[in-house]
């Protein structure tokens, strides 16, 4: 689990039931912090205090200085003064990545830079089944039921043929040919032959690939650095990966080498030497040595921020909390009276 997508408007691509993989989907440092308090969305410092007043009807969190709120059914953008900078006026919309952010108005898909100019036009029917995030300066999209990539001018880059592809992490973008999965470049060249069983993406110079159901590890000329033996695995982050043997989840090394033994019910990425994890449905933090820092008490728990900061869940109700597992804010439950005095 990365960091958690506090509404629906936040999403790597639109129009796919697949969720993202990509450790770049990382939020802004040192910004304000999405919270609800009965149905109602605002902003709060890293101090935990109120300083976008609840007023929304959905909020996420800030990339490239923006943050996406949903008013009367229609999502927009603010700026770190919590100041509306793009009108609520899209049926959907996604982060900013790259400069550029995806948005969905009047049925079609289309992409805006920062001042909410629509800068990629949704023409005729041409995104309409499903449009990406830009990664590495490319989006995916989806044209007469065909993967392709687009640059910023909207320009194919990578005609659609694909049966299915992933967004371009490190370079190197997985592509479905047949019923096998490979990889290209960024110029659409076959780098590594489509030959595996399922899609993945290169983090931190490697790969987890699914080969005659168990997962290994490749390198961005196709060797195989950690043998096909997992039953499943995630991209790497902070060094570590998370694995699963027997049913039971560790983390290996680049060497294919335990680091934490499987023995958890999941692990989530490190981020600054902390990682969520899965204790009898409950979800606590553990370092880098598998020691367990901050009890499983969550129902939800997310990866820290460079400022120390993760957002989880507990009874039903989101808090932040810092690395010392002391809420810096909470959500109130609905009943409460003080509510009344925010």
């Amino acid at each position: 689990m990365g960091f958690v997508v506090t509404m629906l408007l936040l999403v790597s691509c639109m129009g796919s039931d697949n969720a993202p993989l990509l450790n770049a989907d990382v939020p802004d440092n040192n910004t304000l912090l999405p919270v609800c308090e009965n149905g109602k969305w605002g902003f709060v410092d890293s101090q935990g205090k109120i300083v976008v007043d609840l007023q929304y009807d959905g909020a996420g969190f800030f990339y490239d200085s923006l943050a996406g709120v949903v008013a009367g059914g229609k999502y927009g953008y603010i700026d770190k003064t919590g100041r509306i900078v793009i009108d609520p006026q899209f049926e959907l919309s996604g982060n900013f990545h790259e400069g550029l952010a995806l948005v969905k108005k009047d049925g079609r898909f289309g992409y805006i830079d920062k001042a909410g100019n629509l800068v990629i036009f949704p023409i005729s029917s041409q995104f309409e089944d499903q449009a990406c995030d830009f990664y590495n300066g490319l989006a995916r999209v989806v044209f007469d039921g065909k993967s392709g990539f687009i640059n910023k001018k909207g320009s194919f880059v990578v005609n659609p043929q694909f049966e299915d592809a992933y967004s371009f992490s490190e370079g190197l973008a997985a592509v479905k040919m047949g019923d096998k999965w490979g990889f290209i470049d960024k110029k659409g060249h076959i780098v590594i032959h489509p030959q595996y069983d399922e899609k993945s993406q290169f983090s931190e110079g490697v790969a987890w690939v699914l080969r005659d159901g168990k997962y290994g590890c490749i390198d961005k000329k196709g060797n195989v650095v950690i043998d096909f033996q997992f039953e499943y695995a995630f991209c790497f982050s902070d060094g570590l990966a998370s694995v699963y043997i027997n049913n039971k989840c560790g983390c290996v090394d680049k060497t294919g080498k335990f680091v934490i033994e499987p023995q958890f019910g999941f692990i989530g990425s490190f981020f600054y030497d902390l990682a969520q994890v899965r204790v009898n449905q409950k979800w606590g933090y553990i370092d880098k040595s598998g020691k367990i820092v901050i009890n499983p008490q969550f129902d939800e728990a997310y990866s820290f921020t460079e400022n120390g900061i993760a957002q989880v869940r507990q009874d039903g109700r989101l808090g932040y909390i810092d690395r010392s597992g002391n809420y810096i804010w909470r959500e109130q439950p609905a009943h409460d009276e003080s509510y009344s005095s925010l």
